[in-house]
């Protein structure tokens, strides 16, 4: 008697869910950011050199919509030169982030307004492997090795939490157009940022893809192909990876001016979102305006794969 209560309680703990939530969607993502992959044939390996993505996202599509989303980030970041193994003076440090994050979103029945909720944690430095990483990248894709890893910058424990509101301004059947803000505050980034989203083509009225990382929502959609541009400008409070990574040449008195970071910086993205029934596909390209006195502007590509679990 007692094994079959077991197996019936069993059967009722798991299967009840699955029907009551019959109605819901599961994604897997995985995201390459490289700039490498820049729109002119070829990388720079500045500053932000690149990064890894691989998440699951949970779509609930109640009477309030809600995602989550669940993913292990990678980021690397390195100087202009890479095969110096020196410390190179007022420029970006050789550094390593590598954390897991919980994003919670709701939205609106109609996806005219919502929110997202973002939390962080991590360790950086070697412990982030962003040293075999790029390294291994490297030799794959045939590029320059870097040298300069053993100067790389250890700031011990990475915490992080992040707020976005967003709210859709207009919206036809061939476009929409969607204003957002946010402020994130952390160990090793304090910022505020407010910015547009512009998505236009096919389905492009009625998608918040690109806003939420996952595919289309609406099961209905068999096809969706939008081009999508998205200016933010961000007020830097503090960034620990220029504020403690960056150093005046001692050999030189114009070294302190170099290293000023710049409290705007303004980051524009664009490119295309396709999704076929399962699949979706994202490409885009990201420019950054300079960070630092002697820095200069940056872009870095994005590839991302977003697949609907049955």
């Amino acid at each position: 008697m007692k094994r079959f209560l077991f197996i019936v309680i069993t059967r009722i703990w798991f299967v009840l869910p699955l029907s009551v939530c019959g109605q819901d969607t599961y994604y897997l993502t995985f995201m390459l950011e490289d700039d490498f992959l820049h729109y002119n044939g070829h990388g720079t390996d500045r500053y932000y050199s690149g990064g890894l993505h691989l998440g699951v996202s949970y779509l609930r599509d109640g009477l309030v919509p809600s995602v989550h989303r669940l993913f292990l980030q990678q980021k690397i970041f390195t100087p202009t030169d890479i095969s110096k193994t020196a410390v190179q003076y007022s420029d970006y440090p050789y550094a390593g982030l590598m954390y897991l994050q919980y994003n919670y979103s709701r939205y609106s029945r109609d996806k005219k307004y919502g929110f997202t909720l973002k939390n962080a944690v991590g360790t950086t430095g070697k412990s982030s492997f962003a040293e075999p990483f790029q390294k291994e990248f490297h030799r794959w894709i045939g590029y320059k090795k870097p040298l300069g890893w053993a100067n790389a910058r250890e700031m011990g424990i990475l915490v992080q939490t992040e707020a976005e509101g967003w709210y859709r301004l207009a919206n036809d059947p061939w476009a929409s157009w969607y204003g957002f803000a946010g402020m994130e505050a952390g160990t090793l980034f304090s910022r505020m940022h407010v910015g547009n989203h512009i998505q236009f083509g096919w389905r492009a009225s009625s998608g918040i893809d690109h806003i939420l990382g996952i595919g289309s929502p609406s099961k209905s959609k068999k096809v969706v192909l939008y081009a999508f541009f998205s200016p933010r400008l961000s007020f830097v409070v503090k960034n620990k990876l220029l504020s403690t990574g960056l150093e005046a040449n001692p050999l030189s008195l114009s070294g302190a001016e170099a290293i000023r970071i710049s409290p705007l910086l303004l980051q524009t993205s664009t490119g295309l979102f396709f999704q076929s029934r399962a699949c979706s596909l994202r490409l885009a390209q990201h420019f950054n305006t300079r960070e630092f006195a002697a820095a200069r502007t940056h872009t870095f590509g994005e590839i991302t794969l977003i697949f609907t679990m049955p």
